[in-house]
């Protein structure tokens, strides 16, 4: 209809009227890609909506996570102290099972973090992290990864300490069925259900009082000191996405 109309007026040399056909057909053509766009844009922003859901809820599960492990490491931290007190003489009574279950978490119990990324390695990974139109939230959730791949570096080597020098030790002198027989810092079901009935200890094993012991638990306090530090730089840097996320979920008009 508006090509015939065209024609007419072209042929009648009306130049007005072919100027305002044309300035019709570029304005639909205008008029169509902004809707597309406006469409476009609408279903990118419902998508970052469904991502900063998602991000939220890895933020909030990866904070209690790391709660939790700091939670276990000043249990692990206390009975170190405790055992290298009495192993120095500055603690003179231990009562020798006490002394054994203390072990399980000095020595044995080996806490460790899992902090959920999916939303991030999603995104990451297929290449979309550009959705999240706040910049800071991306440097923020790079940082962040970054700050994992730390600590698991850090778990490597606390775990080669462990098995170096803590598990041998442990192997040759220490009645392990008192650790095995019951829930343990990291457990909570018992090791090895059959253990029916727990030996006594009726005295502190010997090695509790030698160099090796004490450098034991030096050597596995330092590692888990330097994870703890990580930790709390995670449990800031995770405070401050989620303040980033807030901020953009009220720009997007989300409660």
């Amino acid at each position: 209809m508006l090509l015939r109309s065209l024609t007419k007026h072209v042929r009648d040399q009306n130049w007005f009227a072919v100027f305002l056909d044309f300035f019709i057909v570029v304005a639909g053509i205008l008029i169509a890609f902004q809707v597309t766009n406006w469409n476009e844009e609408r279903a990118e922003r419902r998508a970052e909506f469904g991502y900063l859901d998602t991000l939220e809820q890895d933020t909030n599960e990866s904070l209690i996570e790391i709660a939790e492990i700091t939670a276990k490491a000043e249990i692990q931290e206390k009975a170190r102290e405790t055992l290298y007190e009495y192993s120095i003489g500055t603690r003179s009574k231990l009562d020798p099972d006490k002394a054994v279950e203390l072990i399980e978490a000095a020595l044995w119990s080996f806490p460790s973090v899992e902090i959920r990324q999916t939303t991030f390695e999603t995104l990451q990974g297929s290449g979309r992290l550009g959705i999240l139109a706040n910049e800071d939230l991306v440097t923020a959730l790079q940082e962040m990864a970054a700050l994992v791949e730390e600590t698991e570096t850090e778990k490597q080597h606390e775990l080669y300490a462990l098995e170096r020098f803590g598990d041998p030790l442990l192997y040759d002198h220490v009645e392990l069925a008192k650790i095995m027989g019951k829930p343990g810092l990291t457990d909570s079901v018992v090791r090895v259900p059959w253990l029916k009935e727990l030996p006594k200890i009726e005295e502190i094993p010997a090695v509790f009082k030698t160099l090796q012991f004490r450098n034991s638990l030096l050597m596995r306090s330092a590692l888990t000191n330097e994870r703890k530090a990580t930790y709390e730089r995670m449990r800031l840097k995770y405070i401050e996405i989620g303040a980033l996320i807030d901020d953009r979920q009220q720009e997007l008009g989300v409660d």
